[in-house]
């Protein structure tokens, strides 16, 4: 077995063990659940590869979760490779637009827990990632109904939706729904608490909808 171990590590680029010495320390000092630095190395190559990869990339700005994050990449990726990866291609992409940002994952907050946040200009910013790949985008109205009351009083410029590339021309019935749950009883409650109106709220959400509230990640 050591000799098996050995002959994988040496295949790694200096990236990818790079990326495996993280989910070595992330195991050390987070939870793995089941799993392993060495299980990383009975994966695929190729999804052993992205997954190494991208840890790599962004274990440096991740403040709290990885660990968790890694997780999930390890349950294997079935038919989705993408999809289980998703949070590590998001965390990645946000790194990109948003350079000096810091990253947490799978964040509890009350009614949810928040995929990745992000911190970064002095604004904290709730990330939501779907890693769908169907034909149409994931929208979950009871969810959209609990980001708009969280962040009303933000304006809703700290909340982002990333969905997988392959939605980028389907983002239109996302920025519907969303319109939509404005007129939810529970969100209009919100609206009055704060002595919003309807159509400031609405304006406000057409306006994040130019700035790219909702958007996708690169793979």
């Amino acid at each position: 077995l050591a000799r098996v171990r050995l002959n994988q590590i040496g295949s790694l680029t200096d990236q990818q063990a790079q990326g495996l010495s993280a989910i070595e320390q992330a195991g050390r000092l987070g939870n793995l659940g089941p799993y392993d630095w060495g299980d990383v190395l009975n994966l695929h190559p190729n999804w052993r590869g992205d997954l190494l990869d991208l840890t790599a990339e962004v274990q440096g700005a991740v403040d709290a979760g990885l660990d968790l994050a890694i997780r999930r990449g390890l349950q294997g990726p079935g038919t989705n490779i993408q999809g289980a990866l998703g949070h590590f291609y998001a965390a990645r992409t946000l790194l990109t637009r948003f350079p000096g940002s810091r990253l947490r994952f799978e964040i509890d907050a009350p009614s949810r827990e928040i995929d990745i946040q992000m911190s970064t200009q002095g604004r904290t910013i709730d990330v939501e990632v779907k890693t769908n790949l169907g034909q149409a985008p994931t929208i979950a109205e009871r969810q959209i109904r609990r980001d708009l009351i969280r962040h009303v009083g933000d304006q809703f410029q700290d909340m982002l939706y990333l969905y997988a590339p392959g939605q980028a021309g389907n983002l239109q019935a996302v920025h519907n729904a969303m319109l939509n749950q404005l007129q939810h009883a529970d969100v209009l409650a919100a609206l009055q608490q704060n002595g919003i109106s309807l159509a400031t709220a609405q304006a406000w959400l057409q306006q994040r909808f130019a700035q790219g509230l909702v958007g996708t990640f690169n793979y």
